[in-house]
């Protein structure tokens, strides 16, 4: 599945155009996203999943752990050029997370973040 139109930062350069941007959906398993919109805004997030279309799965660790990840729109969230590369990895190849993990690396890529 490829997303389409996305407004992303792609290897340095911010995408305006619409359509422009073509990623792989497994592609952005582990990238490390912050939250505009909502109780939640200002706080990281990785990404772990996906619903439907427009609905990313998203999960700290803490207080939206891997087994009840929120469902986010995606123009509600801001993209990262984070990528937890070992987590998302295990993602793609099928293997579950442990919430320690993901909350570890969130916490370390937050605080240089905010």
């Amino acid at each position: 599945m490829v997303i389409e139109g996305a407004r992303l930062k792609v290897q340095g350069k911010t995408c305006k155009a619409e359509g422009c941007c073509l990623l792989e959906k497994s592609d952005l398993l582990g990238r490390v996203v912050v939250s505009k919109c909502g109780r939640d805004k200002g706080r990281a997030f990785m990404i772990t999943g996906f619903s439907g279309e427009d609905l990313i799965l998203i999960s700290d660790g803490k207080i939206r752990k891997i087994g009840n990840p929120k469902k986010k729109n995606m123009k509600h969230l801001l993209f990262t050029d984070i990528y937890l590369d070992e987590l998302g990895n295990d993602l793609r190849g099928g293997r579950s997370l442990a919430d320690a993990h993901i909350r570890k690396a969130v916490k370390e890529v937050s605080a240089k973040l905010l």
